[in-house]
């Protein structure tokens, strides 16, 4: 999946890009946060959204989020077929300054590892009440 950083006609303007449709966000200012969901378990996603609202979120499809306004929702991964592995920052034209502060990335558990994530827990409650008794 990828997105773009556009820089606007006046300093400190910028704007999202969404590449697979080649179309802009509207223009921002000044330092924001982004987040970029993407989902790539297999099965449609729930999530909360920066704006305190769950959000659906189908396989193979990404959010794009400036502040607590979604700017893109539901836009198409490139390659699908490929795993999440690496995070790349490019110039691809032109020359600017983009200062980068406080990454976070959190990996949701996929669906079916729930499943073991709940036997986990119910082995552990049924070990500590054996040793209770």
């Amino acid at each position: 999946a990828r997105f773009a950083i556009n820089f606007g006609a006046n300093d400190g303007e910028w704007a999202v890009r969404n590449i697979a449709t080649s179309t802009n966000s509207s223009l921002f200012s000044g330092t924001q946060t982004i987040t970029w969901v993407l989902n790539n378990s297999g099965v449609p996603l729930s999530y909360t959204g920066p704006d305190t609202v769950v959000q659906s979120l189908g396989n193979d499809l990404a959010d794009i989020w400036i502040g607590t306004v979604k700017v893109f929702s539901g836009v198409a991964v490139q390659t699908p077929d490929q795993v999440i592995a690496d995070l790349k920052f490019a110039f691809t034209v032109g020359t600017g300054t983009i200062a980068i502060d406080n990454i976070s990335i959190t990996a949701i558990p996929e669906p079916g590892t729930y499943a073991a994530i709940f036997g986990l827990i119910v082995l552990g409650f049924a070990a500590s009440r054996r040793r209770r008794r």
